[in-house]
């Protein structure tokens, strides 16, 4: 029954890789839908999955169906989950430094940068609240993640579980005008793609969006800088696969004796001050400014890259 599905899931991927462009449902879901479906195949030859073979093809046609949905959802029993999530991102070692106190009652936008591979200076500050714990602000701050994660089965419940949204203008607008902040990782795929270690890469000067909001709605942006984020795992890119899909394959590995661990490491979090300027290019030149102050005030022996 899922024989085709090795074929149709590397067929898709290539066609998500060529008409990225056109962000459309369709070329986001067929990688991650074939990728599942093959897993609960195997499953089934093993006579564990029979369940998924019917399960899966209907919870796809609910994804479907809820994703013009995706909005803010709030979750009043949480509170165990988060305890669990937050002693495993302890595995990190963390250092949180603030250049200025903030106004607690103020709207911001706050910009994480690097990506890194999965984030973890951002999931730990946005997606488990403690970046309103560590400011006192108080309005909710709001995760904004990139569309393709709300693709992948059951992921999409967790993280609509911990209030997040799809990253989009609209939503960033959506947020905004309901009087929240927002956290976003600025530079998004694009930055993790030039991990480097001992380097901070900093993806902003292709970036317009968040720059155009701020100037129309006057809201402040923070940027915020993981250091040593880059360092949790290492990239290796297969260029020869460029022609072809029209990206390098990436993968992903540690240091650490279990090479799917990530680095055990310490990151520090540096919370910059608040920008807000009248003109998009202004405001473009003193966020890239703050960066490279907040990162170089501290004397941190690494390399710092501008894209």
């Amino acid at each position: 029954m899922y024989y085709y599905l090795p074929l149709l899931y590397f067929g898709s991927l290539f066609l998500s890789y060529r008409y990225n462009k056109l962000q459309q449902p369709f070329f986001y879901s067929l990688p991650y839908m074939t990728t599942y479906g093959t897993i609960f195949y195997l499953l089934t030859e093993l006579n564990y999955g029979m369940v998924y073979s019917y399960f899966m093809p209907l919870y796809y046609i609910w994804v479907m169906l809820q994703m013009n949905n995706i909005g803010i959802h709030d979750s009043n029993h949480k509170q165990k989950l988060f305890l669990t999530c937050y002693e495993m991102l302890n595995y990190f070692k963390w250092d949180i430094k603030k250049e200025t106190e903030l106004d607690k009652d103020k709207q911001y936008m706050f910009s994480f940068h690097p990506h890194g591979y999965l984030s973890f200076g951002f999931q730990r500050m946005v997606l488990l609240e403690q970046l309103n714990k560590e400011l006192g602000l108080t309005k909710k701050t709001i995760p904004l993640i990139h569309k393709m994660l709300f693709y992948i089965p059951f992921a999409r419940e967790l993280l609509q579980y911990f209030g997040s949204m799809e990253c989009s203008l609209k939503n960033i607008e959506h947020v905004l005008l309901r009087g929240h902040n927002l956290g976003i990782v600025l530079g998004g795929v694009s930055e993790m793609r030039h991990i480097e270690e001992n380097t901070e890469t900093f993806y902003v000067k292709p970036r317009n969006g968040l720059f155009d909001i701020s100037v129309k709605r006057n809201v402040p942006i923070v940027p915020v800088v993981a250091v040593r984020e880059n360092d949790t795992y290492n990239l290796h890119k297969y260029l020869m696969t460029k022609d072809f899909l029209g990206t390098d394959l990436h993968f992903f590995a540690s240091k650490a004796l279990m090479f799917w661990m990530p680095k055990k490491t310490k990151i520090d979090i540096i919370i910059g001050n608040p920008i807000t300027e009248t003109s998009k290019a202004k405001l473009k030149e003193e966020y890239l400014k703050e960066l490279n102050r907040i990162v170089l005030k501290y004397n941190y022996d690494r390399k710092l890259v501008f894209i």
